[in-house]
């Protein structure tokens, strides 16, 4: 052990600043610094007798070490020249490319030179001293162009292991040094302005590049094309860079290949490392990491390989992602879509979700709670949440030493009922990478960790028909979340599962129609008492007589908040009229005392006839009619104070509970009258034609038929 290292007490690690470790060291070797698994294990060759005078290490992951800086110091004044201050910032250089550092600071206590190691400047070229290699770098600016000058401080005295606790110059260092590395990379060294980037362009041409060569569904382009954006993404934010046999695997190496060694490389090397980073899950064998459908033995996909490579290149860096492009990127390929049947059992509008999210009070819940959504498709009712910041951080993830506190425990449960859609659960945890990808750029090396997260959110349950259905997760959750399968045939296979298992007969004891009422009955009995579930339903379930013993099962076991009537085209390629079933469990634990208690509240009803978008394949937004955003606005409202809340809204009915009879139907927009409708606009005005008139029209009609006939021939 290097006798420096015992004396400052580092033996067990450095000073703990936030996630990293600081060592002042300055006498101890980089071989010793090796030797002490302060460093990566790794052959630093001739530079293993150089002294360090200073590093910033994240070692939270031992067998991924990362220099995060390195750090020279002369004496106090020793910058009297300018040739001084170059000879210190070379020397500092030498360290930080052999570490492969992000960060390289020189100083002399009073000034500091902050350059970045990655970028090559030829004005600053020169020969090291050690090997005699070639060697560059780039002084780090600011936002106006002038050198980053900040003070570079850590307060050694300090024993606070808690960066909130930590002196104010301490946190204002870390803050400097995050801001810098967000910003810098081999292209860049200019402190900017944060500005999002939209890919959504991008990822509608590569859908026709991967398209014009494979003949894949839509669903199978987009797992190609997130795999290759997580691919550039990792890239840039110098996430992915070697493997661990020293291969280089990063973004900009493999587009420096010819085609056909561009694409080889990248299957052997670069997507076989990224499976190693983010492991797949032993249960289920899913990863982010398993999507492509481009052959590297094919010479047509290698050419449309280093073509779509080349597209993400002029693209540019995507460090910076658009929030709203997390969304949109399924939605881009949802337009394209041939599948258009499977695509409807598991994607729901991001309007209808965001809207459903703002309702459900979910940043009200205690910390550790359950929220779950048992059909998740590719995540939307979980992601989505993730949005959300609180001054600046991530509110539901945080990374506190080497692990990631979640606020709430989410669970996001998919069976898929097409053999295509197994694979939906891929897209879900690629999507979670993107949603999260801030946390992921401050913790680089953490990559296990976020697998891990990965794949305790997200479960795919194929080795039964049943999916989620078969588990029995009775009281368990603080929030549900849900859009149900209901285009989904074969619902008697169900219910024959059902009946030969003697705890499933127990929990499923409703008997209502289709694989919706089954869903419905899971969602409620998984509920714990007193906590609310926000439901996608068809109307099915709200108006067929034979599913009147599942209506009586809703109003005896919960209380209705709210029912909301959606347009018929709210979901793409599903012409099917639904609704969202707002419920609270009641509080009561026995299903008797449940019975008993009888709701008294009022119920909020509401008719949405525009979602904020087009109701075609195309989604143009049209956000000044969106009725959601006055629903949200009117139900919380309702919610604060349910018996006395008057609604002088048209589109808004607050309905008496006793109006909800379980024998009758409860497709809450037939209680809107037709004048009403009309007015609305969702419903057009009867016309009485007279018989002139009606002639007329017919007339017009033959014609018509008439002239497409002749059309018709021509081409014939």
């Amino acid at each position: 052990m290097s006798e420096e290292i015992a004396q400052r007490g580092l033996s067990d690690g450095g000073l703990l600043i936030g996630n990293y470790e600081f060592y002042n060291i300055g006498s101890t070797t980089i071989k010793q610094l090796k030797k002490n698994k302060i460093i990566p294990n790794k052959d630093y060759k001739k530079y293993e007798a150089r002294k360090p005078d200073a590093l910033l290490v994240d070692r939270r992951n031992k067998s991924k070490i990362k220099v995060i800086l390195v750090l020279e110091h002369k004496d106090s004044g020793k910058f009297e020249s300018e040739r001084d201050k170059k000879s210190t910032v070379q020397q500092c250089n030498d360290l930080c490319q052999v570490f492969d550092a992000d960060v390289g600071i020189a100083t002399d206590s009073y000034s500091f030179v902050w350059f970045n190691p990655r970028q090559e400047d030829i004005s600053n070229e020169y020969s090291d001293k050690t090997t005699g290699k070639k060697r560059s770098y780039t002084i780090i600016k600011d936002e106006n162009r002038n050198d980053f000058i900040k003070e570079f401080s850590i307060d050694q005295k300090s024993d606070e292991q808690d960066i909130t606790k930590l002196n104010v110059k301490t946190k204002v260092s870390l803050q400097n040094l995050e801001t810098v590395r967000r910003n810098i990379s081999d292209s860049n060294s200019q402190l900017i302005k944060e500005k999002t980037k939209d890919p959504t362009s991008l990822a509608r041409q590569i859908w026709q590049d991967v398209w014009s060569v494979s003949g894949a569904t839509p669903e199978k382009c987009l797992y190609t094309f997130v795999e290759l954006f997580i691919f550039k993404y990792l890239s840039d934010l110098n996430i992915l860079d070697e493997d661990d046999k020293g291969n280089k695997i990063n973004f900009k190496h493999i587009y420096s290949l010819s085609p056909e060694k561009a694409f080889k490389n990248y299957s052997e090397n670069a997507r076989a490392f990224l499976k190693v980073m983010f492991p797949e899950s032993k249960e289920d064998k899913t990863t982010i990491i398993n999507g492509t459908v481009l052959n590297p033995k094919v010479p047509e996909h290698s050419k449309v390989f280093y073509k779509i490579l080349k597209k993400f290149n002029e693209f540019g860096e995507m460090r910076n992602i658009d929030p709203s492009f997390k969304s949109k990127v399924f939605e881009e390929f949802m337009k394209e879509s041939i599948s258009k049947k499977n695509w409807g059992q598991f994607f729901t509008p991001r309007n209808i979700i965001d809207a459903i999210i703002e309702i459900s009070d979910i940043d009200k819940l205690e910390d550790n709670s359950e929220i779950c959504d048992p059909a998740c498709g590719v995540g939307g009712f979980i992601l989505e949440p993730m949005r959300v910041k609180e001054n600046g951080v991530n509110f539901y993830y945080k990374m506190i030493g080497n692990k990631i506190i979640p606020k709430y425990k989410f669970y996001g449960f998919d069976k898929g009922f097409e053999k295509e859609e197994q694979l939906t659960i891929i897209l879900a945890k690629a999507n979670m990478l993107i949603f999260i990808s801030e946390l992921l750029k401050k913790n680089p090396t953490m990559s296990d960790e976020f697998s891990n997260m990965f794949n305790s959110t997200f479960k795919l349950l194929s080795n039964t028909i049943l999916g989620t259905l078969k588990k029995l997760d009775k009281d368990r959750y603080d929030l549900i979340l849900t859009n149900p399968p209901y285009v989904t045939s074969g619902s008697s296979n169900y219910k024959e599962a059902i009946k030969n298992d003697a705890d499933l007969r127990k929990f499923y004891r409703v008997n209502g129609m289709g694989v919706e009422s089954l869903f419905l009955e899971w969602i409620i009995r998984s509920l714990k008492p007193s906590k609310k579930a926000f439901v996608i339903i068809p109307d099915g379930i709200l108006n067929r007589q034979n599913d009147n013993r599942l209506r009586n099962f809703i109003k005896e076991d919960c209380i209705i908040d709210g029912i909301i009537s959606l347009p018929i085209n709210a979901f793409y390629t599903t012409p099917k009229k639904t609704y969202i079933l707002c419920i609270t469990k009641k509080p009561e634990r026995s299903e008797i005392e449940r019975k008993e208690h009888k709701q008294k509240e009022p119920v909020f009803t509401y008719l949405v006839s525009n979602i904020g978008e087009t109701l075609d394949v195309n989604r143009f937004p049209i956000p000044e009619n969106n009725n959601l955003i006055e629903m949200v606005s009117l139900f919380n409202q309702f919610k604060g104070s349910k018996t006395s809340f008057k609604s002088t809204y048209p589109r808004c009915k607050i309905q008496p509970i006793d109006k909800f009879n379980p024998d009758e139907h409860w497709s809450v927009d037939r209680w809107w009258s037709t004048e009403e409708r009309v007015e609305l606009g969702i419903e057009e005005e009867e016309t009485v034609l007279t018989l002139v008139e009606f002639k007329e029209k017919f007339d017009d009609t033959i014609k018509t038929i008439e002239e497409l006939n002749k059309e018709l021939k021509k081409i014939l």
